[in-house]
């Protein structure tokens, strides 16, 4: 092939990666499609009403002297922060706003069965000593729904409130604060069967799940924080179509048992961390249908399954232009991986340690593997698998193997370089990290996650990695032209 054809070739290859990649460009940058009001109870006609221009013109004092059991309406305007110690439901009517002028918190709840509704609340103190909060509760069966929380430093922060529910809420951090010195925006702790649903969470440090069982969180939107979701010793959770961009981290599990993570967008973490989703000695986990997207490490595996005898089972997720689509430490195994869609990852899967990746992990079950964009095999049969097993091969990723000191330039220019250049020239043979011996030639794609959204970065990824394609292939070119002492052209 003449050095012009090879120029050609290579341009025109990187003018349709970056075509492909444009699938996700018109997408809403922020709108996930999933926040949204709950439904509630009707309000009785007997409810206690409260204004600022009614006979109950004092809020605190209404909850003070009221039964148990009733139903307070809060009609609009402002009001100081309140404590309610027994079981009622507080239904704000006009978004009333509770302001706490950035002392102390704005509601605090310390019985069960307490509802507080509607509210729209501002302002709290800075202490993390006191973790002041928007909202703050102890007690079972809270219900948090439909609130507008502001300028808080943790925004639903809850112990031992076992079958709560907060949902339809939104949540924002407090601004000009750097995001280690922000609170959580929804904490909760040693608190059984929670319900975390629809709720719009930004700008905040972490959400938590801590000490906490069967929990459900599902259709939450997280953006511009650190930690989207953080489960820790929390067994028997649910983590469904949430949509987590832009945050450090999406979604981490730490020593849980038993989770399933299914339907989630993982966009957009490219924090110290990096990590779409993170598993660390976690047992008798689901990864599955989600798309796992533009994330530095797109899922992080650190010794999960953690016990003996435990599965992980990983399907029909795409994980698609991450920095690493799959990085895992060598030790991890018994992970099943099958029908998942690894496309167009700077690297597919990136071992993170030294030494081979256990040879326990199965890269296909029952003869499903996975699609691999880089596959360069054939399907003579029209079965839609594979005729030829395939092998994820880096002469980088050896080289940092052996040469740990070369972590430093891990998804560099000079790594890519390095790989593309021995594709081009294969003087040398990398060992292969992982066999498919059933590769599929058809993309499979998540039915149930929210669509991604438009990011730029990877546009400037892509733009960056067509100009390092014909930068090197104008080298190989020069190298090559007539006169050169390497063979001609």
């Amino acid at each position: 092939m003449s050095g012009a054809r090879i120029v050609l070739a290579l341009v025109l290859g990187s003018w349709l990666i970056a075509g492909y990649t444009t699938f996700a460009k018109d997408a809403e940058e922020t709108s996930s499609g999933l926040f949204h009001l709950v439904e509630t109870d009707p309000v009785p006609d007997d409810a206690i009403r409260v204004c600022e221009s009614c006979a109950n013109n004092d809020l605190q004092a209404t909850i003070d002297s009221a039964d148990e059991g009733v139903v307070i309406v809060v009609v609009g305007g402002s009001w100081a922060p309140v404590s309610i110690d027994k079981p009622l439901r507080l239904a704000g009517e006009d978004w009333p706003v509770i302001d706490a002028m950035g002392k102390g918190s704005g509601i605090t709840i310390a019985s069960a069965d307490v509802t507080v509704e509607g509210f729209d609340i501002r302002s709290t103190g800075r202490s993390f000593d006191h973790e002041d909060s928007g909202i703050y509760f102890e007690g079972e069966r809270v219900r948090i729904l439909n609130n507008r929380l502001s300028e808080v430093l943790f925004g639903v922060n809850g112990a031992l409130g076992h079958d709560s529910e907060i949902a339809g809420n939104t949540i924002s951090g407090q601004t000009g604060v750097s995001e280690g010195l922000r609170g959580d925006g929804l904490k909760i702790w040693y608190s059984h069967r929670v319900q975390i649903h629809n709720n719009d969470i930004r700008n905040v440090r972490d959400s938590l799940v801590w000490y906490s069982n069967e929990c459900n969180v599902y259709e939450n939107s997280v953006q511009g924080s650190r930690y989207g979701f953080h489960f820790m010793n929390s067994d028997d959770g649910v983590a469904r179509r949430n949509s987590l961009v832009d945050n450090s981290v999406g979604i981490y599990i730490m020593y849980g048992k038993r989770f399933t993570v299914a339907d989630n967008l993982l966009e957009g973490s490219r924090g110290p961390s990096g990590q779409g989703l993170g598993l660390k000695e976690v047992d008798g986990f689901e990864v599955t249908g989600n798309l796992i997207y533009d994330n530095r490490v797109g899922i992080y595996n650190d010794n999960s399954p953690y016990s003996i005898g435990q599965i992980g089972w990983l399907s029909d997720n795409v994980i698609a232009y991450n920095d690493s689509g799959l990085g895992i430490v060598p030790s991890a195994r018994d992970n099943i991986y099958t029908h998942n869609s690894f496309v167009e990852n700077l690297e597919q899967v990136t071992v993170l340690g030294s030494g081979a990746l256990s040879s326990g992990n199965q890269w296909s079950y029952e003869g499903v593997g996975n699609f691999w964009s880089d596959y360069s095999g054939y399907d003579a049969d029209g079965d839609g698998v594979g005729d030829i097993p395939y092998q994820n091969t880096s002469i980088a990723e050896e080289l940092r193997r052996t040469h740990p000191q070369l972590q430093l330039f891990r998804f560099s220019l000079a790594e890519r370089a390095i790989d593309f250049a021995a594709q081009a020239m294969p003087l040398f043979e990398a060992e292969a990290i992982l066999m498919d011996d059933s590769p599929l030639v058809n993309a499979p794609t998540p039915q149930n996650a929210p669509e991604v959204t438009s990011n730029e970065s990877t546009l400037h990824t892509t733009a960056l990695s067509v100009s390092l394609m014909a930068t090197v292939g104008a080298g190989i070119w020069w190298a090559r032209r007539p006169g050169a002492g390497l063979g001609g052209a």
